[in-house]
C-alpha cells in the first residue's frame, strides 16, 4: 500500500468510532489541527478571565499566552489571519514573560502606573485581546469555507463582545456580585460554543499541514521558563531597595535651637543627627515629652531559620510650639535606629499620625515634613540621603504621614528621622492628643509578586510570601503637664 493511500485511510478514518476511540496523543498525530485549536481555546481561557489571589493574574495569562504561541505556531501558515494571531500571541506573551520578571521588583506599579511607557503597554496590552479575537474569527471562517461547512463562527463573536464588556465593567468599577457572577458563568459556556464549532471542522475531515517549526514545542517551553527564572533571580538580586541619595554628611552642628531642646531634655546624642534646617521649626519650642521604646522582632525569614530579626529603637518626643495666634501647635520629633542590624535590608517605611480621642487620625499636618536617613561606616564615616518619598495622606478629619526609604547593606548604625508638625481646632479643646506610628520592614526578599513595605501600611499587599513583613507599633500619650 502506498503512502499517500495510507494518508487517504486516515483522514477517512475521521469520521469512524475508532478514530473516535483513539488516544489523544495518536489522534492529534493523525489530526494536527485538532492539537492547535485545544492549544489555543485553552490558551484563550488562561489569559481573558484572571483572578488576582495566589498570583493568577500574572501566571495564568503567561501560561495561556505560551499556549497560543504554540497553537497558532501550527495553524500560521492557513491564512494570514492565523499567522497575524500567531504575532500577536507572540507580543502578549513577551508582554507576560517581562510581567512575571519585573514583578520580582519593587518598581513594577511605579513603571506601569508612573511612566508613559508604562501606561501605552498597559492599554495596549487591554486592547489586543480584542484584535487577537477578531482575527481568529476570521481565520476560523475562513478555514470552514474551506472545510465545505458553513462559516459561522458567531462563538467568537459573542466571546469578543464579552471581553468588551468586561473592559467597560471594570472601568467603571462595577462591585455588583449578581453582574460579575453572571460574566464569569458566562465564559465558560462562550468557550464550550468555541469548541464545538472547531470541533465541527474534525468532523468534517478538515486536516493541514502544521507550519514547520525550528524548535520543539517542548525546548520552546524549556528556554522560555529558562529566561523567567534568570530575570527573576536578577530582579530579586537588584530589585528589592530603592535607589537612595547617600552623600556624605555634616555633623556637629550647634545652635540656639539645639541649646534649647537640649534644656528642654532632648537626648543629645540624637539631636546630633537632625540638621539645623530641619530644627527651625522647633525655635519657638516651649516643652517636650519623649517617650523612647525598643522593638525586637520575633519574625525570621522561614526561608532562613537562623536569620537575625534585629533590634529597632524608638524615640518620639512631643515638642509644645508657641503657635500663632496663641494656636496649639506640636512638633514631633520621630528618631528611629538599628542597634542590632537584621540580616537582610529591602524597603522600610514609617506611617504616622495624631489623634485625639481614637484610633483615626484627626489632626492635621502644617507645613513641610522634613526628614533624613544616615548610617555609619567601620572608618567613622557619616553618609546621610532624603527618604525615597514622603507624602501626606487625608484620612477623615486628619493626616497620615507616609515616608518610604531604604537603607544599604554595607554600614552600621542606620537611623533616621522624621520631623512632623500637627495642628488642629481640637487642641484647643482637649489637653492632650496621641501619636499612632507604624514601621513596616521586609524581613525576607522571597514574596510574590514583590510588594513594597509602604504598600503593606497602605493596603496589605502580598501573595506569596504575604509574611514577608514585619511591623512595629509605637503609640504614645501626651498631655499638658506631663512633659
Amino acid at each position: 500500500m502506498t503512502e499517500q493511500k495510507e494518508t487517504d485511510l486516515l483522514r477517512s478514518a475521521l469520521l469512524s468510532a475508532e478514530f473516535q476511540m483513539l488516544p489523544s496523543e495518536i489522534a492529534d498525530s493523525v489530526h494536527p489541527s485538532r492539537r492547535a485549536f485545544r492549544l489555543v481555546l485553552w490558551g484563550i481561557a488562561l489569559s481573558l478571565l484572571t483572578f488576582s489571589f495566589w498570583a493568577l493574574n500574572l501566571i495564568a495569562p503567561a501560561i495561556g499566552s505560551v499556549l497560543m504561541v504554540l497553537g497558532f505556531r501550527m495553524l500560521r501558515n492557513e491564512n494570514k489571519d492565523f499567522f497575524l494571531c500567531f504575532v500577536l500571541s507572540i507580543l502578549r506573551c513577551l508582554y507576560q514573560l517581562f510581567l512575571l520578571a519585573i514583578h520580582t521588583t519593587i518598581f513594577a506599579e511605579s513603571f506601569f502606573t508612573g511612566t508613559l511607557p508604562g501606561k501605552a503597554l498597559s492599554v495596549l496590552y487591554l486592547l489586543t485581546p480584542i484584535a487577537l479575537l477578531l482575527f481568529f474569527w476570521k481565520g476560523l471562517r475562513a478555514v470552514r469555507q474551506k472545510a465545505g461547512i458553513d462559516p459561522g463562527g458567531k462563538s467568537v463573536l459573542l466571546l469578543l463582545l464579552w471581553y468588551g464588556a468586561f473592559l467597560i465593567l471594570a472601568l467603571l468599577q462595577t462591585n455588583s456580585p449578581l453582574i460579575v457572577l453572571a460574566m464569569i458563568a458566562l465564559y465558560p459556556i462562550l468557550l464550550l460554543c468555541i469548541r464545538r464549532v472547531a470541533s465541527e471542522l474534525f468532523s468534517a475531515g478538515y486536516t493541514f499541514t502544521p507550519a514547520p517549526v525550528k524548535l520543539p514545542a517542548a525546548v520552546l517551553c524549556i528556554l522560555l521558563s529558562a529566561a523567567v527564572l534568570c530575570s527573576g533571580a536578577i530582579g530579586y538580586r537588584f530589585g528589592g531597595r530603592y535607589p537612595m541619595k547617600w552623600e556624605t554628611a555634616d555633623t556637629g552642628s550647634s545652635g540656639a535651637i539645639r541649646t534649647k531642646l537640649l534644656a528642654l531634655g532632648y537626648p543629645e546624642n540624637l539631636l546630633n543627627d537632625f540638621s539645623d534646617e530641619d530644627l527651625l521649626p522647633a525655635a519657638s519650642a516651649q516643652s517636650l515629652r519623649i517617650i523612647e521604646q525598643r522593638f525586637e522582632s520575633n519574625t525570621r525569614s522561614p526561608y532562613d531559620p537562623q536569620s537575625n530579626p534585629g533590634t529597632l529603637r524608638l524615640s518620639c518626643a512631643a515638642v509644645k510650639l508657641a503657635g500663632d495666634a496663641g494656636k496649639p501647635e506640636y512638633l514631633l520629633l520621630q528618631h528611629f535606629s538599628w542597634e542590632h542590624d537584621p540580616d537582610y535590608f529591602g524597603t522600610e517605611a514609617i506611617c504616622a499620625f495624631a489623634c485625639i480621642d481614637s484610633q483615626e487620625p484627626s489632626l492635621q499636618i502644617s507645613g513641610e515634613i522634613r526628614g533624613k536617613l544616615l548610617y555609619d561606616t567601620p572608618s567613622n564615616a557619616t553618609f546621610a540621603s532624603p527618604f525615597f518619598s514622603i507624602e501626606t495622606v487625608r484620612e477623615g478629619a486628619g493626616d497620615k504621614a507616609y515616608a518610604a526609604f531604604s537603607f544599604p547593606k554595607e554600614g552600621i548604625r542606620r537611623r533616621g528621622y522624621l520631623v512632623i508638625c500637627v495642628s488642629g481646632e481640637e487642641l484647643e479643646n482637649f489637653p492632650g492628643f496621641a501619636l499612632n506610628l507604624q514601621y513596616s520592614r521586609a524581613y525576607t526578599p522571597i514574596q510574590y509578586p514583590v510588594s513594597t513595605a509602604i504598600d503593606d501600611l497602605k493596603k496589605g499587599n502580598g501573595v506569596f510570601g504575604s509574611n514577608a513583613f514585619d511591623i512595629f507599633h509605637f503609640s504614645m500619650i501626651y498631655r499638658e503637664g506631663n512633659e
